[in-house]
């Protein structure tokens, strides 16, 4: 027994390195084994996405060289399975689920089983040895799907299979457990979570003769995350006497990141405690504002240097800090309304390119928009203005919604609770739908006007207490949150709002900023496109290879969209002296040409499907997310995309007709004035503490001032006509703001009469689906 225990830990060990095999038929060259060498490197080092093309890019080499060799795993040897081909499939499972892609494991998944049971496995107990090895970390792979997927049981058993597998190799064992601790974390289970952090700090690799070299800051690590659990069951003084020595020890060795997030953590506790003896301790807020304070400064100093994954990967770690800290409520407004503002204003530069066109001043600029304070916005706001940032938070175990108003006459913000998640989103309608069950119904035009009449609703979200924080003042400039990005709250207004201005931003920060008129002396249409065209791939080097992972597995079919080619040809009527509009329609609409000319017109339309993914985060309070991979869920599908994605062959490092967010968000388009997606839910995104990951935020990222995007499944004409009447009044002069307001009104207004035959049909838009279809996002001119 003892044998057999050292010949596994033996074998495991080399397994979980690269081994070069050394044979004279050897199937695989060194090219592909360097190339798998980067995908690994960049895995280890976190940089997940670049990681992703990587390994891509040596599996389609691995099956390219079998497909040579016949088409069959046969002809490999068994170093050869073992490596590279299992380890480059398992690999890329492995940066899948970093990235939360759980159809791509599950292709994985299912040729790696394949592969298992057509080779043979019988005779020495070497051989088992290395066949349970595989299945442990298959069983790993399938626990993987399941979690990402919300199948917890099936996820238990899976890794509960692994470890049976594998009690052996301790890494192993330990990375198991931590995702177990995770699985019990996230269904509630927390005294099922403390077990698994208990067991991982018994294991050798921690105590013993085993144990690693400074393991200090691991220990640590696991130690906070047990602290965390501890606060959960109520243990509040025990989860402290945890906490207090680590955060001593950050201090005391200089350790400025890991302070941070210790003081982040230990304001957690108390805040957990306050929820549950309702005694508040105003330490809390001292480590609020300290955590606060290091990790601007972290930003000043670090975050043009990162790269693309380190800013993500920084600021998934920091994400938690934004809905922990909104706890405080009226405590410290300030603090608040300065959270709000840092954190929008990080979130929509997580995908810039720094390291591309950007000069001196322009990086400045960037550095400057995150040390925007409430002082500031209360210095440059208008008169008779006032300010909103709305925040969603826990409170006693329950998500709210709350607003910080800054009024250009008062002292400082006021702090205004607005209701509870479940209070908005449960709400019944007149129609016996509730409010959530709205959002899913993109098509259901009786709901969309339900909830958008319904005057209960309306007092709920622009309470007495918010109406009255708002006063007297005429301009109400305000940045959603939570589920206040799938409601268009400005046009859910109580009549005594009814006057009143309404202005959505992306961030309240934006009234720092110098406005500018938009330019309309050339517009970019892009429409009536063809999804079925081949096209020729084109220079893909930069392509979104994860959005294209995502988007071809929901097999989607596009069908034309006639109004879109309508919709252009109206614009174009009204704009007959405009000799340098430019037009790309059916097969001409590619993401090559557009990419292209997106950077080359202050005005862009675009008419086409779009899509948003939404799916939960993988991340808790003891382990956040490793990465953001939103930006790559959020898609404009273009010329040749629906025959891309159902072509298994299509090499999906090339421009594959799907335009990302992500893919939006690495451009220059500063000088782009207005984008108006005339898609299906373009406005529409994961939605998250901290701002809604979709395309408004590619856009807002890449620099474009101001968007027009929809909310649910449009109307074709009334968005044709809604588009003609916003651009006759901007061609009047109007600003876009006005232009738009005044292009929603004429739409209600517009009856057309059509004869059939003996009778005349008159069509109406004076339906909330059809006039509040899309909102205007930074209209400030």
């Amino acid at each position: 027994m003892y044998n057999n225990v050292i010949l596994k830990i033996l074998f495991l060990c080399l397994f979980a390195c690269p081994v070069y095999a050394n044979t004279d038929n050897y199937v695989f060259d060194d090219e592909l084994i360097n190339e798998y060498q980067k995908a690994f490197d960049l895995n280890e080092a976190g940089n997940y996405l670049k990681a992703y093309k990587q390994i891509c890019a040596v599996d389609r080499s691995v099956n390219a060289v079998l497909a040579e060799r016949g088409g069959t795993i046969s002809v490999l040897s068994d170093a050869e399975f073992e490596y590279p081909y299992w380890r480059v499939k398992q690999s890329k499972a492995e940066i899948a689920y970093m990235l939360g892609v759980h159809t791509v494991m599950k292709v994985i998944s299912e040729e790696l089983n394949k592969a298992v049971s057509q080779r043979s496995w019988d005779g020495t107990a070497e051989l088992k040895a290395r066949k349970d090895a595989l299945l442990a970390n298959l069983a790993k792979i399938d626990g993987g799907i399941y979690y990402l997927t919300e199948k917890y049981d099936s996820a238990e058993m899976a890794w509960s299979k692994a470890l049976r597998l594998n009690s052996y190799e301790h890494r192993f064992v330990c990375a198991i457990r931590n995702e177990m601790a995770q699985l019990y974390y996230e269904q509630g289970f927390y005294e099922k979570a403390l077990a698994q952090l208990d067991t991982i700090m018994v294991n050798p690799l921690y105590k013993g003769s085993m144990r690693e070299s400074k393991p200090e800051m691991k220990i640590m690590e696991i130690q906070m995350q047990r602290a965390i659990c501890l606060a959960r069951l109520g243990k509040y003084a025990e989860a402290l006497n945890i906490v207090e020595p680590i955060v001593a020890y950050y201090k005391d060795n200089g350790l400025e990141r890991e302070y941070a997030e210790s003081l982040r953590k230990k304001a957690k506790i108390l805040m957990l405690q306050y929820d549950s003896t309702d005694e508040y301790n105003p330490l809390a807020q001292y480590c609020y504002q300290e955590y606060f304070i290091r990790i601007k400064d972290y930003i000043d100093s670090h975050f043009i240097q990162m790269t693309e994954s380190e800013r993500e990967q920084y600021w998934m770690a920091e994400q938690p800090f934004v809905t922990d800290c909104f706890r405080l409520e009226d405590k410290d407004p300030e603090l608040l309304y300065d959270v709000a503002l840092f954190s929008k204003a990080i979130l929509l530069q997580m995908g810039r390119d720094f390291n591309g066109e950007m000069n001196e001043s322009q990086l400045h600029e960037t550095l400057s928009s995150m040390r925007v304070d409430w002082h500031e916005v209360q210095e440059k706001m208008p008169a008779s203005s006032c300010a909103i940032e709305f925040i969603s938070y826990e409170k006693k175990g329950r998500e709210y919604i709350g607003a910080i108003v800054l009024d250009k006459k008062n002292e400082k913000p006021v702090f205004v609770e607005i209701a509870t998640v479940d209070e908005i989103a449960d709400k019944k309608l007149s129609c016996g739908v509730i409010v959530k069950d709205v959002f899913p119904a993109t098509k259901d035009t009786v709901l969309i006007n339900s909830l958008y009449n319904d005057n209960e609703i309306k007092h709920i979200v622009w309470n007495d207490k918010l109406v009255k924080a708002i006063g007297k003042n005429k301009f109400v400039y305000f940045a959603a949150d939570g589920i206040f990005h799938q409601l268009a709250i400005e046009y859910l207004l109580p009549q005594s709002l009814d006057s009143k201005r309404f202005y959505r931003l992306t961030s309240t920060r934006l009234l720092v900023e110098q406005s500018r008129k938009i330019n309309t002396d050339k517009i970019l249409l892009c429409g009536g496109i063809d999804y079925m065209v081949t096209q020729s791939s084109g220079n893909g080097g930069n392509n979104d290879e994860l959005a294209y992972s995502l988007m071809s597995a929901l097999q989607m079919n596009l069908p034309p969209l006639p109004g879109s080619l309508a919709e252009i040809d109206s614009i174009k009527s009204i704009r007959r002296r405009h000799a340098f509009d430019y037009v790309v329609s059916a097969d001409s609409a590619t993401e090559a040409t557009l990419r292209e000319l997106l950077q080359k017109y202050h005005c862009v339309l675009i008419s086409t499907h779009g899509y948003f993914a939404e799916a939960s985060s993988v991340g808790t309070d003891i382990r956040p997310s490793s990465t953001d991979t939103q930006l790559s869920k959020s898609c404009l599908f273009l010329s040749g995309s629906e025959k891309n994605m159902k072509n298994k062959q299509f090499d999906s490092s090339q421009y594959d007709g799907i335009l990302s967010a992500r893919e939006i968000a690495q451009m220059n388009l500063s000088h782009v004035d207005v984008v108006i997606l005339s898609a299906c839910m373009s406005g529409l995104g994961y939605i998250t503490p901290d701002g809604v990951f979709g395309l408004q935020r590619g856009l807002k990222a890449a620099g474009v001032k101001s968007v027009i995007a929809s909310l649910w499944e449009v109307d074709d004409e009334a968005t044709a006509l809604l588009m003609k009447y916003l651009y006759m009044n901007l061609e009047a002069g109007m600003s876009l703001y006005d232009a738009f307001a005044a292009a929603r009104l004429t739409l209600k207004n517009t009856r057309i009469s059509r004869r059939y035959y003996n009778f005349v049909r008159v069509k109406s838009f004076d339906k909330p689906s059809l006039f509040n279809a899309f909102v205007l996002i930074d209209g400030i001119e």
